[in-house]
């Protein structure tokens, strides 16, 4: 399988791992149920461990393309969407490693100091939630890159976003 393949079918569960572990995560705080969050953190901690593999498939994907067999499957708008797309993926992955970094550490708590385990449930779910934002707007962007509709309606947002704006301060 190629990278670019490869990318495509592994990016979506660095963000809906995260937002599936909601559920058990607020299930566990409503009903104190200490596994039922260890579980929601597991699920997190799976989709923010994905991200490396994620990222690193997606600069796989990238060098091909720079190297030429993608680049005539896309229009001339796809470099600057695909560089677009790089810079959300590097922004948004910090919080996605950030994710990672707090499961664990909940984990670790639900073993050792389990009267903290509420809390860091707390900061797994806000951590999700940051992870579920980013995670769509790096998909927003990426969709970007072979779809040059995708393109054309954000830019007459924007553009929308822009001309309501001016007209606010006249």
């Amino acid at each position: 399988m190629t990278p670019e393949k490869l990318h495509l079918a592994l990016n979506h569960f660095v963000f809906l791992l995260p937002l599936a572990a909601l559920l058990p995560l607020l299930v566990g705080l409503l009903t104190k149920s200490r596994v039922t969050i260890l579980s929601g953190t597991g699920v997190a901690l799976l989709g923010s461990l994905m991200t490396g593999l994620v990222m690193g498939t997606g600069e796989e994907a990238y060098e091909r393309y720079e190297e030429g067999p993608i680049a005539s499957y896309l229009d001339a708008g796809a470099e600057p969407a695909l560089e677009h797309h790089e810079e959300i993926a590097h922004n948004g992955s910090k919080v996605m490693y950030a994710l990672a970094a707090v499961s664990l550490a909940t984990l670790a708590i639900g073993f050792v100091k389990k009267a903290w385990l509420p809390h860091a449930a707390v900061a797994v779910i806000l951590f999700c939630l940051a992870s579920v934002v980013a995670g769509l707007a790096i998909a927003e962007s990426g969709g970007e890159i072979r779809r040059p509709d995708f393109r054309k309606a954000n830019a007459l947002i924007e553009q929308e976003e822009n001309d309501r704006h001016l007209d606010d301060s006249l």
